[in-house]
């Protein structure tokens, strides 16, 4: 087949499109092989926010996947690139432990902050984390979600996502939070 000059690249979702959780998605592998091996530029997205930049590119390594780091955009990656225009800001981190050492060129506090930012905590979701929030964002703080999904696909089926606590946040402070994770103009692969 040849290579249409329209073609500049190919973005490929990752969780739910190449792989789910920890297994590989028939043919996945193969494919892509055969996409670069034909030239075709490849950039790799994604709004996991469960996993640090090199754990989420070791994952990947270990299922079979042949990408470099550097061809993987994550909503994270966004949100660090985002956060960087606004200099040394102080943020309080709603992460994954993981994905907080990515963070850690940003100062951080529990009490005061220019920005709260939302990724997933899984089960460390509770009243007190939601109205520490609450305080620090009706104190001044801006709200940043890394995504704002509704739900995502496992190995056990659909669950819920981030996105319903980024909304209670929203309605609870008043405050509309930026979002920048995938569709969002401020998730960006050419940074």
């Amino acid at each position: 087949m040849p290579k249409l000059s329209l073609i500049q690249g190919i973005l490929f979702d990752l969780d739910g499109v190449l792989y789910v959780d920890s297994n590989v998605i028939e043919g996945a592998v193969e494919a892509i092989a055969e996409i670069k091996r034909r030239g075709y530029r490849c950039r790799f997205i994604t709004n996991t926010s469960t996993l640090s930049a090199a754990s989420l590119h070791d994952k990947i390594t270990l299922l079979g996947f042949d990408i470099d780091e550097r061809e993987i955009v994550s909503a994270t990656r966004a949100t660090l690139i985002y956060l960087e225009q606004f200099g040394d800001p102080v943020c309080h981190l709603l992460l994954a432990d993981d994905v907080r050492h990515d963070f850690d060129r940003f100062r951080q506090s529990d009490t005061q902050a220019d920005f709260v930012i939302v990724g997933d905590i899984g089960d460390r979701w509770s009243y007190p984390v939601l109205n520490r929030v609450f305080r620090l964002l009706t104190g001044g703080a801006r709200l940043i979600a890394v995504h704002k999904n509704r739900f995502w696909q496992t190995e056990q089926g659909l669950q819920m996502d981030i996105g319903g606590f980024v909304s209670a946040l929203e309605y609870a402070s008043g405050q509309q939070a930026t979002i920048i994770g995938k569709p969002s103009p401020d998730f960006s692969v050419r940074r």
